[in-house]
């Protein structure tokens, strides 16, 4: 992938879907969850809640890592099923939007970079998650900040942790997205972009990358296809370690 890596994903998000958030709906726009410009429908995110509660098999008594959590949206909802949330996001106007639209008693919101609070969080101790939650974003992580995170978070955890990426662009599946002779052209030409983001799609990946982080740190690893309603081209992919 042509330019790929020299992406800067911290400022392609302080700008991107960047408004003043005035009620529900502009909520789901500023992340992203919408389908020709509206929200997703209400089935469409309790069936995506569900489908994180299951694959992380969610407790009562789970503390709960959610790493670019974006502006809260489902935080709130996840929140309800666990003990304690910290939701982390390196946009700062996400993270203000959550505080102020998507507030929790058991749910502390971050302002950081991902890979970096996981890295603090292994040094300082400060909060041992169960669970751990990457939702929608891995297309803007390199296999090498993946791998970094879940080596980091199998320290943290004593190996006993469970780790779930959402939304996935896979690149088994990214013709069902490139699905025109018009969008192929695109697809082609973004690859000679010096700032390619995939049309903000970001990294496409293949199943064998996430095989072998999985085989080299020794953990389980189940990748699902996500429902057609919610995407036809993302994954879902759980890694579970136990000591």
């Amino acid at each position: 992938m042509i330019g790929m890596t020299k992406v800067n994903w911290k400022a392609f998000w302080q700008t991107y879907r960047k408004i003043e958030v005035n009620n529900e709906k502009d909520l789901y726009f500023e992340v992203g969850k919408t389908v020709n410009k509206e929200p997703i429908s209400e089935d469409t995110l309790r069936h995506s809640i569900k489908l994180v509660a299951d694959g992380l098999q969610l407790q009562s008594n789970d503390r709960l890592l959610e790493l670019c959590c974006g502006n809260g949206l489902m935080t709130r909802y996840l929140a309800a099923l666990v003990e304690q949330v910290y939701a982390v996001d390196f946009a700062e106007h996400l993270i203000s939007h959550a505080c102020q639209f998507r507030a929790a008693p058991n749910v502390h919101y971050v302002c950081a970079d991902a890979v970096d609070f996981v890295n603090q969080l292994l040094t300082s101790k400060l909060y041992v998650p169960s669970k751990v939650l990457l939702g929608d974003a891995l297309g803007y992580f390199e296999p090498s900040s993946l791998g970094e995170v879940l080596t980091s978070i199998g320290e943290l955890t004593s190996g006993n942790f469970t780790f779930m990426a959402t939304g996935i662009p896979s690149d088994e599946l990214k013709w069902n997205f490139y699905n025109t002779p018009d969008r192929v052209r695109r697809y082609e030409e973004n690859q000679f972009l010096e700032n390619n983001t995939n049309d903000g799609i970001g990294r496409w990946w293949r199943i064998s990358e996430l095989e072998q982080l999985a085989r080299d740190r020794g953990l389980k690893l189940d990748v699902q296809t996500q429902p057609t309603f919610i995407s036809n081209f993302r994954v879902d992919a759980v890694f579970s370690g136990h000591s």
